[in-house]
């Protein structure tokens, strides 16, 4: 069902004030989570689209050092509300770009939509059913129609989980979410 633009500012002012609020160990704790379970179920050498987390975001960047056959591709903003994904060989190929956000060089290989295999999508909100509230810029939504063969993951901390949000028509379901999971609880042997 369709909804206007406006019923999504508040949800994304109410999800940045949360984020917000986690603190950063928590932060680190969930991204070493979700990374940990990235890592399971990607396939071998595959191109992955990945992003690079804000500092609301998860981080998944230690996939380069868990997951050293997996080709990663991150996005470059190219022109107003569009991106790209370039091949990265590592963090420290990437600098500062658009919005404050690691950005590899223009140089690199540009891969184009029908390599990618997997895209982890970062957001503001999801559902359990894959809709997501993203920032706001469409880079996103743009993205997303071009690697409809891909498989989709969404990646987020379990606070990001709501019970539903304003879906447009033009809004990509993400195929999965990934959220931190509970830590096991450790059996202390006396």
């Amino acid at each position: 069902m369709p909804t206007e633009a406006s019923d999504k500012g508040p949800i994304r002012k109410e999800m940045r004030r949360l984020l917000d609020s986690l603190g950063k160990e928590f932060k680190e704790n969930g991204s070493a989570s979700i990374v940990s379970q990235l890592a399971h179920i990607l396939p071998a050498h595959a191109t992955c689209a990945i992003f690079h987390g804000t500092r609301r975001e998860p981080d998944v960047s230690s996939l380069f050092q868990v997951r050293p056959d997996l080709s990663l591709a991150y996005p470059r903003i190219i022109a107003p509300g569009v991106m790209a994904f370039y091949h990265t060989p590592c963090l420290t190929a990437l600098s500062e770009g658009s919005f404050g956000i690691l950005e590899p060089d223009p140089s690199f290989l540009l891969v184009s939509p029908h390599e990618i295999d997997t895209i982890l999508c970062p957001g503001l909100a999801f559902t359990q059913e894959g809709h997501r509230l993203g920032q706001g810029g469409g880079f996103y939504d743009r993205y997303l129609p071009e690697v409809s063969h891909a498989h989709i993951i969404g990646i987020a901390f379990a606070e990001q989980i709501q019970e539903s949000l304003p879906v447009e028509d033009h809004d990509i379901s993400m195929g999965d979410v990934i959220i931190p999971k509970e830590s096991p609880p450790q059996v202390l042997e006396s």
